[in-house]
């Protein structure tokens, strides 16, 4: 990531959880400037740590269907959303979020 200047990925939290664990992980992560998060919920936990690490990238909660890989609601991730619970955010162009029930 270091190596080829990479500005924008997209991991599973747990991935950036453990590349924000690395010792040089502001060193190896400092050109990303926009983290997509997908694929399993974002503990808050691992957004105050990317947050902690990386101040300068934009975090970004998506939510979608798993079995698909299909993204359709994206939240960015800010310091004020840290002590809440964390959102995913507002449907995507073109699709649309219904929430049922708690289930």
């Amino acid at each position: 990531l270091s190596a080829h200047r990479v500005t924008r990925i997209v991991t599973a939290p747990s991935l950036a959880r453990a590349l924000t664990e690395l010792d040089d992980a502001q060193r190896l992560l400092a050109h990303l400037r926009w983290w997509f998060v997908s694929g399993e919920p974002l503990k808050r936990d691992v957004a105050a740590r990317i947050r902690g690490v990386l101040p300068q990238t934009t975090l970004c909660n998506l939510y979608g269907s798993t079995e698909t890989m299909s993204d359709v609601g994206c939240a960015i991730v800010g310091d004020d959303a840290l002590g809440g619970v964390l959102s995913i955010g507002k449907a995507i162009a073109n699709c649309a979020l219904l929430v049922l029930d708690e289930r």
